[in-house]
């Protein structure tokens, strides 16, 4: 069955995600919306560097809706306006359109998403019995799921780093790389990133991940060893050389239910 998709972003990561889609056999594009007025009517294809698939840009978030598709791509930036985000997609959400994403950081691991963000969404998939998922590449499948994998190798494991190494010469986000973390500022600059909750707010939710992949890893000795992440928190690391002691399992298993007083 071909699936209807609405796809929302077309920036540096969404017109790869839009490319993408038009161009998967099991996928049907049916809608594209836009931010930008120099977008706006312009076949989908040409704004991704493929033929035209008749599929027109547009800004009208009614006319999107009306569409009633199965999903909604969405890729709009969401750094610094999740409310913003989480705006946009719940209309769809209510209406039965299923929502996936890459822009909402704090749903990389969404058991650990802030309340007030979780809470709307929840309420607006309940509504309109549809579905969301996140996810992302760093914070996301590299900082995750790759390490899930990686972890499914081992037999005894006492320590998980992870560190993003990159060549930021050709990264586009130049406000970011400016103001945020400091490049190209004076030596006594002290970047937001080190001082504003940034690293927390991004990387909080991969560190979470990799402790709940640990502690669903221990359910044979029902119980699990507390990490401590690292002060820091620059490498997302959780170090487990340094056990903290141990504490009853998270998990509603039966002895630790008749062992609880």
């Amino acid at each position: 069955m071909v699936l209807r998709v609405v796809h929302w972003g077309t920036g540096s990561t969404g017109v790869h995600g839009l490319r993408a889609i038009i161009e998967h056999p099991d996928l049907a594009l049916v809608g594209l919306h836009v931010h930008s007025a120099d977008k706006i009517g312009r076949d989908a294809g040409e704004l991704c560097g493929l033929p035209a698939v008749g599929v027109v840009a547009t800004d009208d978030l009614g006319a999107t809706l009306a569409l009633d598709a199965d999903c909604l791509s969405y890729m709009a930036n969401g750094v610094g306006r999740e409310p913003a985000a989480i705006a946009d997609v719940v209309p769809f959400l209510e209406r039965g359109t299923n929502v996936v994403s890459c822009s909402l950081i704090p749903f990389v691991f969404a058991p650990d998403a802030p309340a007030e963000m979780r809470d709307v969404l929840a309420a607006a998939c309940a509504r309109g019995h549809s579905s969301f998922f996140n996810s992302g590449i760093d914070p996301g499948f590299a900082t995750g799921q790759l390490v899930n994998s990686l972890l499914a190798l081992g037999t005894e494991i006492e320590c998980v780093r992870v560190q993003e190494l990159g060549n930021f010469s050709r990264y586009g986000a130049a406000p970011i790389m400016r103001e945020v973390f400091g490049f190209g500022q004076p030596p006594t600059f002290v970047p937001p990133l080190f001082t504003s909750g940034m690293l927390l707010h991004w990387w909080r939710g991969t560190v979470a991940e990799i402790a709940d992949l640990l502690v669903r890893r221990s359910t044979t000795s029902c119980s699990f060893t507390t990490l401590r992440p690292s002060t820091t928190m620059s490498s997302a690391r959780s170090d487990l050389s340094r056990r903290a002691p141990s504490v009853p399992c998270a998990s509603s298993c039966k002895a630790c239910a008749a062992a609880a007083p």
